[in-house]
């Protein structure tokens, strides 16, 4: 699914919510400029994906057509495929880094970034016989994640860890790296590739 497929899902979602909402809240909620707001609409109104009811000069409602929620259907359904294929292919990829790890001799490592791929990295951890020492997220709202302490990166030392996983999104990314620019690059591994640098 493309960028402009998940606004135009986006759109047809916050419009089925709350139709009256004007193009600039609807800017607002999707986070894109106004000319993008009105852009959109003016081509969701041309392929009979809504109708633009005007009530008075300021007042307008947005509603959906019957083509309008086949389209947001469809969308979600796309959605769907594209977010199940993307949690195979990054569980495929951590099994095969695991493995690589596992035959390496590795045993103790920290992952760097606590979420939604910490989660799902820290369950097929648990299928090997490498132990999760802790986790470094400074900006994670609190000392623990799934029962694993959050660690300050200037206890590295004192953990045992052998490597660090990179488990952080990447809007994350540049900020938790910048800390780790005192480690040998082949201590810290990432999920994606099994690119170790």
């Amino acid at each position: 699914m493309n960028g402009n497929d998940l606004n135009k899902l986006k759109i047809l979602k916050e419009i089925t919510g709350d139709g009256s909402l004007s193009q600039r809240a609807l800017a607002g909620r999707l986070n894109v400029s106004l000319g993008f707001v009105n852009g959109l609409l003016k081509n969701l109104v041309n392929n009979n994906y809504c109708m633009i009811n005007v009530s008075s000069k300021k007042k307008r409602t947005y509603v959906l057509t019957e083509d309008g929620h086949l389209e947001k259907t469809r969308l979600t359904y796309e959605l769907i495929l594209a977010s199940y294929g993307n949690y195979h292919d990054t569980k495929d990829s951590m099994i095969h880094l695991f493995t690589m790890l596992e035959s390496k001799g590795i045993k103790k490592v920290i992952f760097l970034g606590a979420g939604k791929l910490a989660f799902i990295a820290s369950n097929l951890l648990k299928r090997t016989s490498m132990q999760l020492v802790g986790i470094i997220d400074p900006k994670w709202p609190s000392d623990d994640f799934l029962e694993i302490k959050i660690l300050d990166f200037n206890i590295l030392d004192t953990t045992g860890y052998e490597i660090i996983i990179v488990t952080a999104m990447p809007q994350q990314l540049g900020a938790l790296m910048s800390e780790l620019h005192f480690l040998p690059s082949s201590k810290i591994y990432y999920l994606d590739n099994n690119i170790n640098v």
